[in-house]
């Protein structure tokens, strides 16, 4: 008996075609995304032309001592240390409840204050996380460390982000799609 050739069809050779496109594609574009852990303190930057802009810091535990040392400041000029960084020291400077019930020790398990881009998260009282972001609109909240006079502001460069938090312990650039 003797063998045809085999004939692939037009609709494999097409499939082929766009799997090794989209390969080729992906191995020459870089990442636009990148995310470094210090310690507590996590990062998020977009990436342009290998370049960071950071555009969200999160710090755990910001209130307890292993956390780093930073002060924030408003943007009426007032400036808040570690001590400042409670419910109603908070609440008192101008942050706002995103919650229709106010917080109320014993009832309420979790809450959180925002405004000027930074978001405090509460658990049983005590502020578990602060997220400072790029603000949608208005000023933002400066950030800087404790014996430190040059405050930051989002977005930040990796120079800046390294000059308040030292070098970074994990950094892992990745792709949004």
């Amino acid at each position: 008996m003797i063998s045809k050739p085999m004939r692939t069809a037009p609709r494999e050779i097409v499939v082929t075609g766009l799997c090794l496109m989209a390969l080729g594609l992906a191995g020459c574009m870089s990442p636009n995304l990148r995310h470094v852990q210090f310690a507590r303190v996590a990062a998020h930057a977009n990436l342009t032309k290998g370049v960071a802009s950071y555009y969200e810091i999160e710090i755990d535990r910001p209130a307890s001592p292993g956390a780093p040392l930073l002060v924030l400041e408003l943007p009426n000029g007032q400036v808040l240390d570690r001590k400042s960084l409670t419910y109603e020291a908070l609440k008192q400077a101008g942050f706002v409840s995103s919650d229709t019930e106010d917080f109320q020790p014993g009832k309420t398990y979790s809450h959180e204050l925002s405004r000027y881009g930074a978001t405090f998260y509460f658990n049983y009282g005590v502020l578990t996380v602060l997220r400072i972001s790029t603000p949608t609109s208005g000023p933002g909240l400066g950030f800087a460390g404790e014996r430190s006079k040059q405050f930051y502001h989002l977005p930040m460069s990796q120079e800046e982000l390294e000059r308040l938090f030292g070098r970074p312990d994990k950094t892992k650039d990745a792709f949004r799609i």
